[in-house]
C-alpha cells in the first residue's frame, strides 16, 4: 500500500456492482469498462492497477489482487517489507465464475472464461475456457459461426 494516497477507481457507463463487493485501489487505479458486472462480495485491490474491460462478468466473491508481499530473509519480518506492485488486466466479454482468484500481474485474453473456484496464476490467451488450482486452459470457445 503507498500510505496516505486514495487512488483512483474509474467506472465505465452501464456497471453494475453488487452489494458488498469491495474496490479498493490503495494508491493504485482500478478500472471497469463499460457494462462490467461485479458480483455479490467480489474483492478487487488496485494497489498495482487493474483494469477490467467492458461486457465482462466478475460472480460472486471472486478476487483481483494486483500486487504481493515480498518474501524476506528471515532475519526480517515480512510485514516490513513493501508490496511489491503487478498490474493485472482481464480483457473484453470474459466470464469469471463465482470464487475465482486472480493473482497479481496477471493477463486474461479477451473472450475467456474461467471456472468457478480457480486460481489464475499466469496468463490466459483470448478465448481459453481455463479452471483448476492453479487455473489450466481446458480448452477454447468456439468460432463465431458465418
Amino acid at each position: 500500500m503507498r500510505a496516505g494516497q486514495a487512488g483512483r477507481l474509474i467506472v465505465g457507463d452501464q456497471c453494475w456492482i453488487e452489494t458488498g463487493a469491495v474496490l479498493e485501489a490503495w494508491g493504485g487505479q482500478i478500472t471497469l469498462g463499460s457494462r462490467t458486472f461485479i458480483g455479490p462480495y467480489a474483492v478487487i485491490y488496485g494497489h498495482g492497477g487493474v483494469c477490467v474491460s467492458e461486457d465482462t462478468l466478475i460472480s460472486m466473491h471472486c478476487r483481483i489482487l494486483s500486487s504481493n508481499h515480498a518474501v524476506p530473509a528471515m532475519d526480517r519480518r515480512i510485514r516490513w517489507e513493501p508490496d511489491v506492485l503487478k498490474p493485472t488486466c482481464i480483457g473484453r466479454d470474459v466470464w469469471l465464475g463465482a470464487g475465482v482468484t486472480v493473482l497479481g500481474g496477471v493477463t486474461i485474453g479477451d473472450g475467456c472464461v474461467v471456472g468457478a473456484g480457480a486460481v489464475v496464476t499466469k496468463d490466459l490467451p483470448p478465448g481459453a475456457i481455463a479452471f483448476g488450482i492453479p487455473a489450466v486452459v481446458q480448452d477454447y470457445r468456439a468460432a463465431a459461426s458465418s
